[in-house]
């Protein structure tokens, strides 16, 4: 497994102190030149007017659909063992090792019960949190996605005072499925005993979980 993680630039100098953001990638090598998994975590802490804001990024993608050319191939050939010091051939040894235990593991009965329902699908999930504790006019509806990219999913959530804080909407695709849930929660949706912890500061949290499901 690859891991990367790096520390973006600051926005500003003005903001060197109070504001930065964190990114982490992992991927799995997969049998051909993209990862068989791929993980990215960003984090952002900001100060925002009287309170501070928090942003949570994480998105998971698969491309299990790839291993299908595993059980196409003949087995591959022993990996050569490299050198710490032949970083050129890291890479493509790692994708050597993920066809080899692949083919292994796809070879077996066992193997295909379980993986081979995977092989016609890739799935790509994307969850995203965002949190104020800042006096916003609108409450979380501040920090629900831009509604222009809702309505290009053929999503109209339901913001009324009324409105149930979790919201789900699902859809096929021609390439496969998709589903979307809104989740949105003020300061009096929340527990006394969590009311008491905040004082008096105001809180207001969306969490928005896209996944969709890509037929091969």
């Amino acid at each position: 497994m690859r891991l990367r993680r790096r520390r973006r630039p600051l926005l500003s100098p003005d903001t060197d102190a109070a504001q930065g953001r964190r990114d982490l990638v992992a991927e799995w090598p997969g049998p051909g030149d993209e990862p068989l998994l791929r993980v990215e975590w960003q984090q952002e802490h900001r100060p925002e007017a009287d309170g501070e804001r928090v942003h949570l990024r994480l998105r998971l993608q698969t491309r299990f659909s790839s291993l299908q050319a595993v059980l196409d191939a003949p087995e591959p050939a022993s990996v050569p063992r490299s050198s710490s010091g032949d970083q050129a051939l890291v890479p493509s040894r790692g994708g050597a090792l993920a066809r080899s235990w692949a083919h292994r593991a796809l070879r077996t009965s066992l193997g295909r019960r379980v993986v081979a329902p995977l092989l016609r699908y890739d799935l790509n999930t994307l969850i995203d949190v965002q949190a104020s504790t800042a006096s916003l006019a609108a409450g979380s509806r501040a920090l629900m996605p831009a509604p222009e990219r809702l309505a290009a999913l053929g999503i109209q959530p339901d913001l009324s005072p009324q409105a149930p804080p979790l919201q789900t909407w699902a859809a096929e695709r021609p390439q496969g499925l998709l589903q979307v849930s809104l989740l949105r929660i003020d300061r009096d949706q929340l527990s006394a005993r969590v009311q008491q912890a905040l004082g008096s500061a105001p809180f207001a949290l969306t969490a928005a979980i896209i996944q969709t499901l890509d037929r091969k």
